[in-house]
Protein backbone atom coordinates (compact mmCIF):
# COMPACT_ATOMS: atom_id res chain seq x y z
CA UNK A 1 0.00 0.00 0.00
CA UNK A 2 2.97 2.33 0.83
CA UNK A 3 4.55 1.65 -2.41
CA UNK A 4 1.53 1.93 -4.17
CA UNK A 5 0.98 5.91 -2.56
CA UNK A 6 4.94 6.29 -3.00
CA UNK A 7 4.76 5.98 -6.87
CA UNK A 8 1.57 7.97 -6.89
CA UNK A 9 3.48 10.83 -4.97
CA UNK A 10 6.57 10.27 -7.12
CA UNK A 11 4.61 10.55 -10.38
CA UNK A 12 2.55 13.93 -8.97
CA UNK A 13 5.91 15.47 -8.30
CA UNK A 14 7.49 14.95 -11.74
CA UNK A 15 3.99 16.40 -13.58
CA UNK A 16 5.31 19.32 -11.21
CA UNK A 17 8.61 19.37 -11.97
CA UNK A 18 7.19 19.25 -15.76
CA UNK A 19 4.78 22.37 -15.47
CA UNK A 20 7.02 24.06 -13.65
CA UNK A 21 9.74 24.05 -16.60
CA UNK A 22 7.23 24.18 -19.13
CA UNK A 23 6.02 27.42 -17.29
CA UNK A 24 9.73 28.61 -16.85
CA UNK A 25 10.70 28.21 -20.27
CA UNK A 26 7.42 30.11 -21.75
CA UNK A 27 8.12 33.04 -19.51
CA UNK A 28 11.99 32.97 -19.94
CA UNK A 29 11.11 32.92 -23.79
CA UNK A 30 8.93 35.46 -23.59
CA UNK A 31 11.20 37.52 -21.49
CA UNK A 32 14.21 37.17 -24.28
CA UNK A 33 11.41 38.33 -27.03
CA UNK A 34 11.39 41.48 -24.88
CA UNK A 35 14.92 42.17 -24.71
CA UNK A 36 16.52 40.67 -27.94
CA UNK A 37 16.59 43.01 -30.59
CA UNK A 38 16.82 42.03 -33.81
CA UNK A 39 20.01 42.48 -35.58
CA UNK A 40 19.33 41.17 -39.02
CA UNK A 41 16.96 40.58 -41.60
CA UNK A 42 18.03 37.34 -44.01
CA UNK A 43 15.99 37.50 -47.43
CA UNK A 44 15.82 34.59 -49.63
CA UNK A 45 14.46 34.57 -53.37
CA UNK A 46 13.57 31.25 -55.15
CA UNK A 47 13.69 31.26 -58.76
CA UNK A 48 16.91 33.72 -58.84
CA UNK A 49 18.43 33.37 -62.13
CA UNK A 50 18.56 35.57 -65.02
CA UNK A 51 14.52 36.59 -65.15
CA UNK A 52 14.53 37.53 -61.57
CA UNK A 53 12.54 40.76 -61.01
CA UNK A 54 13.21 41.21 -57.58
CA UNK A 55 16.43 40.87 -55.36
CA UNK A 56 16.80 41.52 -51.75
CA UNK A 57 17.61 45.36 -51.47
CA UNK A 58 14.46 45.92 -53.57
CA UNK A 59 12.51 44.41 -51.05
CA UNK A 60 14.63 45.82 -47.60
CA UNK A 61 14.06 49.35 -49.69
CA UNK A 62 9.96 47.95 -50.05
CA UNK A 63 9.50 46.78 -46.29
CA UNK A 64 11.36 50.35 -45.25
CA UNK A 65 9.17 52.63 -47.40
CA UNK A 66 6.23 51.18 -45.62
CA UNK A 67 7.56 51.85 -42.54
CA UNK A 68 8.28 47.68 -41.21
CA UNK A 69 11.85 47.89 -40.95
CA UNK A 70 12.30 45.57 -38.19
CA UNK A 71 16.13 45.99 -37.63
CA UNK A 72 16.98 47.53 -34.38
CA UNK A 73 13.80 46.56 -32.34
CA UNK A 74 13.02 43.77 -29.84
CA UNK A 75 11.68 40.85 -30.94
CA UNK A 76 8.20 41.18 -29.82
CA UNK A 77 7.38 44.25 -31.52
CA UNK A 78 8.69 43.03 -34.79
CA UNK A 79 4.84 43.29 -37.19
CA UNK A 80 5.23 39.89 -38.58
CA UNK A 81 2.04 39.50 -40.42
CA UNK A 82 2.14 43.49 -41.67
CA UNK A 83 5.49 42.81 -42.88
CA UNK A 84 4.66 39.33 -44.66
CA UNK A 85 1.34 40.93 -46.04
CA UNK A 86 3.01 44.16 -47.31
CA UNK A 87 5.98 42.15 -49.01
CA UNK A 88 3.20 39.84 -50.85
CA UNK A 89 1.88 43.04 -52.28
CA UNK A 90 4.81 43.80 -54.12
CA UNK A 91 3.68 42.98 -58.01
CA UNK A 92 6.63 40.65 -58.48
CA UNK A 93 6.11 38.21 -55.56
CA UNK A 94 4.04 35.81 -55.88
CA UNK A 95 4.01 34.50 -52.13
CA UNK A 96 5.87 35.23 -49.01
CA UNK A 97 6.38 33.59 -46.01
CA UNK A 98 8.18 35.63 -42.48
CA UNK A 99 9.23 34.61 -38.97
CA UNK A 100 11.88 35.61 -36.33
CA UNK A 101 14.65 33.77 -34.66
CA UNK A 102 15.63 32.63 -31.28
CA UNK A 103 18.47 34.44 -31.90
CA UNK A 104 16.94 38.11 -33.07
CA UNK A 105 17.01 37.51 -36.90
CA UNK A 106 13.81 38.11 -38.91
CA UNK A 107 13.99 35.75 -42.21
CA UNK A 108 11.85 36.50 -44.86
CA UNK A 109 11.47 33.84 -47.69
CA UNK A 110 9.92 35.05 -51.31
CA UNK A 111 8.56 33.06 -53.80
CA UNK A 112 8.97 35.37 -57.02
CA UNK A 113 6.86 35.66 -60.50
CA UNK A 114 8.52 34.31 -63.09
CA UNK A 115 8.65 36.59 -66.38
CA UNK A 116 8.40 34.75 -69.60
CA UNK A 117 8.01 38.25 -71.85
CA UNK A 118 8.45 41.47 -71.61
CA UNK A 119 5.41 43.82 -73.65
CA UNK A 120 6.86 47.15 -75.01
CA UNK A 121 4.41 48.30 -76.98
CA UNK A 122 3.42 52.25 -77.18
CA UNK A 123 2.94 53.31 -73.81
CA UNK A 124 3.25 49.55 -71.55
CA UNK A 125 6.30 48.45 -70.74
CA UNK A 126 5.62 45.11 -67.97
CA UNK A 127 6.28 41.80 -67.72
CA UNK A 128 3.83 38.76 -68.04
CA UNK A 129 3.99 35.40 -66.17
CA UNK A 130 2.78 32.11 -67.15
CA UNK A 131 -0.08 32.58 -65.26
CA UNK A 132 -0.71 35.99 -67.06
CA UNK A 133 -0.35 38.46 -64.38
CA UNK A 134 1.23 41.83 -65.31
CA UNK A 135 4.08 42.73 -63.48
CA UNK A 136 4.65 46.53 -64.30
CA UNK A 137 8.79 46.53 -65.26
CA UNK A 138 10.73 48.40 -62.21
CA UNK A 139 13.93 50.75 -63.39
CA UNK A 140 17.37 49.42 -63.60
CA UNK A 141 16.29 45.65 -63.17
CA UNK A 142 15.68 43.93 -66.64
CA UNK A 143 14.92 40.12 -66.88
CA UNK A 144 16.33 38.14 -70.03
CA UNK A 145 12.85 37.29 -71.81
CA UNK A 146 11.68 37.75 -75.30
CA UNK A 147 10.34 41.38 -76.16
CA UNK A 148 6.32 41.89 -77.37
CA UNK A 149 6.43 44.68 -79.45
CA UNK A 150 4.12 46.01 -82.23
CA UNK A 151 0.86 47.82 -82.65
CA UNK A 152 -1.12 45.27 -80.55
CA UNK A 153 -2.83 46.15 -77.73
CA UNK A 154 -3.96 44.21 -74.52
CA UNK A 155 -7.21 45.31 -72.90
CA UNK A 156 -5.77 46.21 -69.68
CA UNK A 157 -4.05 49.78 -69.03
CA UNK A 158 -0.45 50.66 -69.14
CA UNK A 159 -0.01 50.76 -65.79
CA UNK A 160 -2.11 47.27 -64.45
CA UNK A 161 -0.85 45.16 -62.28
CA UNK A 162 -2.62 41.67 -61.55
CA UNK A 163 -4.13 39.00 -63.97
CA UNK A 164 -5.09 40.04 -67.31
CA UNK A 165 -8.01 37.73 -67.49
CA UNK A 166 -9.39 39.84 -64.14
CA UNK A 167 -9.72 43.30 -66.06
CA UNK A 168 -11.65 40.81 -68.95
CA UNK A 169 -14.12 39.52 -66.63
CA UNK A 170 -14.63 42.80 -64.62
CA UNK A 171 -14.67 44.55 -67.61
CA UNK A 172 -17.92 42.16 -68.68
CA UNK A 173 -19.19 42.02 -65.75
CA UNK A 174 -19.55 45.69 -65.85
CA UNK A 175 -21.71 45.48 -69.41
CA UNK A 176 -23.51 42.97 -67.72
CA UNK A 177 -25.02 45.30 -64.82
CA UNK A 178 -25.07 48.08 -67.86
CA UNK A 179 -27.51 46.02 -69.84
CA UNK A 180 -29.66 44.65 -66.75
CA UNK A 181 -29.88 48.55 -65.84
CA UNK A 182 -31.44 49.51 -69.31
CA UNK A 183 -33.83 46.23 -69.36
CA UNK A 184 -35.01 47.70 -66.01
CA UNK A 185 -35.24 51.32 -67.35
CA UNK A 186 -37.57 49.52 -70.17
CA UNK A 187 -40.08 48.27 -67.86
CA UNK A 188 -41.56 51.52 -66.95
CA UNK A 189 -42.07 52.11 -71.06
CA UNK A 190 -43.74 48.53 -71.05
CA UNK A 191 -46.73 50.12 -68.54
CA UNK A 192 -47.02 53.42 -70.23
CA UNK A 193 -47.93 51.30 -73.59
CA UNK A 194 -50.14 48.82 -71.60
CA UNK A 195 -52.06 51.96 -70.21
CA UNK A 196 -51.42 53.74 -73.39
CA UNK A 197 -53.67 50.69 -74.87
CA UNK A 198 -56.15 49.92 -72.12
CA UNK A 199 -57.34 54.13 -72.55
CA UNK A 200 -57.84 53.58 -76.39
CA UNK A 201 -59.40 50.01 -75.73
CA UNK A 202 -61.72 52.21 -73.20
CA UNK A 203 -62.67 55.19 -75.49
CA UNK A 204 -63.41 52.88 -78.58
CA UNK A 205 -65.98 50.69 -76.18
CA UNK A 206 -68.28 53.49 -76.03
CA UNK A 207 -71.18 53.43 -77.98
CA UNK A 208 -73.57 56.12 -79.33
CA UNK A 209 -77.21 55.59 -79.33
CA UNK A 210 -79.95 57.59 -80.38
CA UNK A 211 -82.16 59.03 -77.65
CA UNK A 212 -86.24 58.61 -78.19
CA UNK A 213 -86.96 62.15 -77.95
CA UNK A 214 -83.73 63.12 -79.61
CA UNK A 215 -83.53 65.18 -82.59
CA UNK A 216 -81.74 64.34 -85.64
CA UNK A 217 -79.73 67.51 -85.77
CA UNK A 218 -79.10 67.30 -81.98
CA UNK A 219 -78.16 63.08 -82.78
CA UNK A 220 -75.71 64.17 -85.75
CA UNK A 221 -74.21 66.69 -83.51
CA UNK A 222 -73.62 64.12 -80.51
CA UNK A 223 -72.28 61.92 -83.31
CA UNK A 224 -69.52 64.11 -85.02
CA UNK A 225 -68.22 64.94 -81.30
CA UNK A 226 -68.14 61.28 -80.58
CA UNK A 227 -66.18 60.09 -83.48
CA UNK A 228 -64.23 63.03 -83.20
CA UNK A 229 -63.41 61.69 -79.71
CA UNK A 230 -62.58 58.35 -81.03
CA UNK A 231 -60.23 60.13 -83.62
CA UNK A 232 -58.37 62.16 -81.55
CA UNK A 233 -57.80 59.15 -79.10
CA UNK A 234 -56.65 57.17 -82.14
CA UNK A 235 -54.12 60.18 -82.88
CA UNK A 236 -53.20 60.17 -79.30
CA UNK A 237 -52.53 56.60 -78.98
CA UNK A 238 -50.66 56.52 -82.31
CA UNK A 239 -48.18 59.61 -81.52
CA UNK A 240 -47.94 58.28 -77.38
CA UNK A 241 -46.78 54.71 -78.81
CA UNK A 242 -44.35 56.15 -81.14
CA UNK A 243 -42.82 57.99 -78.38
CA UNK A 244 -42.80 55.03 -76.12
CA UNK A 245 -41.24 53.09 -78.82
CA UNK A 246 -38.48 55.05 -79.95
CA UNK A 247 -37.68 55.21 -76.06
CA UNK A 248 -37.33 51.39 -75.69
CA UNK A 249 -35.26 51.62 -79.23
CA UNK A 250 -33.08 53.89 -77.80
CA UNK A 251 -32.36 51.31 -74.68
CA UNK A 252 -32.15 48.17 -77.16
CA UNK A 253 -29.78 49.85 -79.17
CA UNK A 254 -27.70 50.79 -76.17
CA UNK A 255 -28.11 47.44 -74.92
CA UNK A 256 -26.75 46.12 -78.49
CA UNK A 257 -23.61 48.20 -78.06
CA UNK A 258 -23.10 46.60 -74.96
CA UNK A 259 -23.47 43.16 -75.76
CA UNK A 260 -21.17 44.27 -79.35
CA UNK A 261 -18.48 45.71 -76.69
CA UNK A 262 -18.53 42.34 -74.69
CA UNK A 263 -17.95 40.25 -77.74
CA UNK A 264 -15.26 42.56 -78.39
CA UNK A 265 -13.75 41.87 -74.86
CA UNK A 266 -13.70 38.15 -75.49
CA UNK A 267 -12.12 38.56 -79.11
CA UNK A 268 -9.51 40.77 -77.10
CA UNK A 269 -9.20 37.87 -74.08
CA UNK A 270 -8.78 35.24 -76.90
CA UNK A 271 -6.08 37.31 -78.51
CA UNK A 272 -4.09 37.83 -75.75
CA UNK A 273 -5.21 34.30 -74.30
CA UNK A 274 -3.34 33.53 -78.02
CA UNK A 275 -0.35 35.46 -77.40
CA UNK A 276 0.45 33.77 -73.79
CA UNK A 277 0.01 30.29 -75.37
CA UNK A 278 2.68 30.87 -77.70
CA UNK A 279 5.07 32.88 -75.30
CA UNK A 280 4.59 30.09 -72.59
CA UNK A 281 5.84 27.95 -75.68
CA UNK A 282 8.14 29.56 -76.65
CA UNK A 283 9.80 29.51 -72.86
CA UNK A 284 8.95 26.30 -72.09
CA UNK A 285 11.50 25.10 -75.03
CA UNK A 286 15.01 24.70 -74.56
CA UNK A 287 15.55 25.51 -78.35
CA UNK A 288 13.03 28.47 -79.19
CA UNK A 289 13.26 29.92 -75.66
CA UNK A 290 17.04 30.69 -76.92
CA UNK A 291 16.24 31.31 -80.41
CA UNK A 292 13.34 34.07 -79.77
CA UNK A 293 14.27 37.64 -79.30
CA UNK A 294 11.58 39.32 -80.28
CA UNK A 295 7.77 38.95 -80.84
CA UNK A 296 6.01 41.47 -82.95
CA UNK A 297 2.28 41.21 -82.71
CA UNK A 298 -0.11 43.34 -84.78
CA UNK A 299 -4.11 43.51 -85.18
CA UNK A 300 -6.17 42.14 -82.24
CA UNK A 301 -9.52 43.16 -81.31
CA UNK A 302 -11.29 44.05 -84.54
CA UNK A 303 -8.77 42.81 -86.57
CA UNK A 304 -7.13 38.83 -86.47
CA UNK A 305 -4.32 39.48 -84.64
CA UNK A 306 -0.74 37.95 -86.36
CA UNK A 307 2.29 37.19 -85.21
CA UNK A 308 5.99 37.67 -86.67
CA UNK A 309 9.31 36.89 -84.44
CA UNK A 310 12.93 38.36 -84.63
CA UNK A 311 15.45 35.21 -84.33
CA UNK A 312 18.79 35.11 -82.46
CA UNK A 313 20.01 33.06 -85.85
CA UNK A 314 20.18 35.11 -89.09
CA UNK A 315 18.85 39.03 -89.95
CA UNK A 316 15.61 38.11 -90.91
CA UNK A 317 11.90 38.62 -90.01
CA UNK A 318 9.78 35.36 -89.19
CA UNK A 319 5.89 35.74 -90.18
CA UNK A 320 4.14 33.43 -88.75
CA UNK A 321 0.73 34.80 -89.47
CA UNK A 322 -2.23 34.27 -86.72
CA UNK A 323 -2.18 32.39 -84.12
CA UNK A 324 -3.38 28.61 -85.12
CA UNK A 325 -0.79 26.05 -85.29
CA UNK A 326 1.73 27.91 -84.61
CA UNK A 327 3.35 24.74 -82.91
CA UNK A 328 3.60 23.35 -86.74
CA UNK A 329 5.15 26.73 -88.63
CA UNK A 330 8.01 26.87 -85.81
CA UNK A 331 8.04 22.78 -86.16
CA UNK A 332 8.59 23.57 -89.94
CA UNK A 333 10.82 26.77 -89.33
CA UNK A 334 13.16 24.62 -87.17
CA UNK A 335 13.27 22.32 -89.71
CA UNK A 336 13.79 24.77 -92.78
CA UNK A 337 16.66 25.98 -90.60
CA UNK A 338 18.85 22.61 -90.83
CA UNK A 339 17.52 21.64 -93.85
CA UNK A 340 17.69 24.71 -95.78
CA UNK A 341 19.81 28.05 -94.15
CA UNK A 342 22.56 25.37 -93.05
CA UNK A 343 23.05 24.56 -97.31
CA UNK A 344 21.71 28.31 -98.84
CA UNK A 345 23.70 30.22 -96.14
CA UNK A 346 21.48 32.67 -93.06
CA UNK A 347 22.46 35.55 -94.88
CA UNK A 348 20.77 35.32 -98.15
CA UNK A 349 16.80 36.06 -96.85
CA UNK A 350 15.93 39.11 -95.13
CA UNK A 351 11.76 38.01 -94.76
CA UNK A 352 10.38 34.57 -93.98
CA UNK A 353 6.76 33.56 -94.18
CA UNK A 354 4.93 30.59 -92.32
CA UNK A 355 1.48 32.03 -92.94
CA UNK A 356 0.59 28.47 -94.48
CA UNK A 357 0.86 25.34 -93.33
CA UNK A 358 3.65 23.49 -95.04
CA UNK A 359 4.97 26.25 -96.78
CA UNK A 360 8.00 28.31 -96.48
CA UNK A 361 8.18 31.67 -98.67
CA UNK A 362 11.89 33.33 -98.07
CA UNK A 363 12.35 36.91 -99.74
Amino acid sequence: MLRKIGKYVGYTLLWIVIVAALLWAHNRAATHRTEQVVGAMNISIENGDDKQLIDSHIIEEWIAKHNLSPIGITIDKVAVEQIEEQVRRHTAVANADVYTTYDGDVNISIEQRRPIARLRMDGYDAYITAEGYIVPAAEGYSAHVPVVTGDYRPLFGSNYAGYAEDVTRDSIAALERVIALLEEQKIPLYEQQQQNNKELRLILSERLSKGFFQSDEEYEILKNHYNQRRSDARNKHRYRNQQLRAGIAILEQQQHEARKRQQQLEQQDADFDALLDFLKFVGEDSYWSAEVVQVIASGGGGKQIELSIVPRSGRFLVDLGATTELRDKLATLERFYRKGLDNVGWDKYRHISLRYRGQVVCK
